[in-house]
């Protein structure tokens, strides 16, 4: 999938998303539609050939033969630390992370560098789990 391709699946996502009301059924449906989003992109990034301290290569591979990196051991909160650490190197990466922002939430992130300053801030206040 390219770049583009995501990016339309980011904007056919959002009216679900954006229409869901204040339920608790409500907020674990549109986590859904955001665990998707990240889904796509973090696909997108395997396809690359993209790794950020290893993840998620070597910890499959260590799979095989590791019960501590069975399918438990890649978390969400993982993925977010994956796409983040992604998104400090590759320009194609934050284009789609910002984009997904900007789309979901447009009053939170109003550019690129204000992105990457609040990621660089999630990792000096530790917010992210460890590989």
């Amino acid at each position: 999938m390219t770049v583009e391709e995501i990016k339309q699946k980011i904007l056919e996502t959002h009216p679900s998303w954006d229409s869901t009301g204040d339920s608790i059924d409500d907020d674990k449906y549109a986590e859904v539609q955001e665990g998707y989003i990240r889904e796509l992109i973090s696909d997108y990034c395997e396809a690359q050939g993209y790794e950020a301290e290893g993840f998620p290569t070597k910890q499959k591979e260590l799979g095989k033969t590791n019960e501590d990196y069975d399918e438990d051991y890649f978390t969400w909160e993982r993925y977010e630390r994956y796409i983040d650490l992604l998104c400090l190197e590759k320009e194609d990466v934050l284009e789609l992370r910002f984009f997904y922002y900007n789309t979901f939430w447009p009053d939170q992130v109003t550019s690129k560098e204000e992105l990457v300053a609040e990621i660089i801030l999630n990792f000096k206040n530790n917010l992210y789990d460890e590989f």
